[in-house]
């Protein structure tokens, strides 16, 4: 899913089933594929998408792909040097390759001429492969958007789960709208988006490929 310009909550223009709060307007586009076949392209803006109540600071972050899904990992170390607490950020490869388009298309500055501009240098990834521990205080969310917001060494990821449901996509094909579950706040440095990007890049390679272009 990518992202769009000017769209608009609208809080119950639907009929949201419970738990489901608040929708974005959707812009869907269908591409034929080689084959023949047709693939129906779903996109929301999140700029107009509300504003996780949840918030975490992450000190430490670590990527892992295993079985299609990848998982961002957000720690706070304790004074101890341990971690304190964790959580998981969990999504497909598709989403996880939209996210990567949306840093790689930040210009004017780059992710990378922030850095040069700040003096940031990269920081070192959890080595999530070596048996890390994870600490009681350990949760894991679903998402598939996250928007990034990036001032001087500061960075802000607002993790979103745009609910993909029979009753969501029906109700997109009349009305276009989305409902979207707003999952969490991360608030982390420069220095470890770096890294994750650099991360997903390596990574990007095994994902399943994109739609029309096996």
């Amino acid at each position: 899913m990518k992202p769009i310009a000017k769209a608009k909550i609208l809080g119950s223009a639907i009929g949201l089933r419970p738990g489901q709060r608040d929708t974005v307007d959707v812009l869907s586009q269908v591409m034929a594929l080689p084959d023949g076949r047709s693939v129906a392209a779903l996109g929301v803006d999140l700029s107009t998408a509300p504003v996780p109540e949840r918030r975490y600071v992450s000190d430490l972050a670590g990527v892992v792909y295993r079985k299609g899904v990848v998982k961002l990992v957000f720690g706070q170390e304790s004074l101890s040097h341990g971690l304190r607490s964790m959580i998981v950020i969990q999504m497909s490869a598709h989403a996880t390759r939209n996210f990567l388009r949306s840093l790689e298309q930040m210009s004017h500055p780059t992710l990378d001429e922030i850095a040069a501009i700040v003096g940031v240098e990269q920081d070192e990834l959890l080595p999530l492969d070596n048996g890390i521990t994870e600490p009681d205080q350990t949760v894991a969310f679903a998402a598939n958007m996250i928007g990034t917001t990036v001032v001087g060494t500061d960075v802000c990821f607002d993790v979103y789960n745009v609910a993909m449901s029979a009753a969501t996509i029906a109700a997109v094909g009349g009305m276009n709208k989305m409902p979207i579950d707003s999952v969490v706040r991360v608030d982390l440095r420069l220095g470890l988006l770096l890294p994750i990007r650099n991360a997903l890049r390596e990574l990007e390679s095994q994902f399943p490929p994109e739609f029309g272009t096996e």
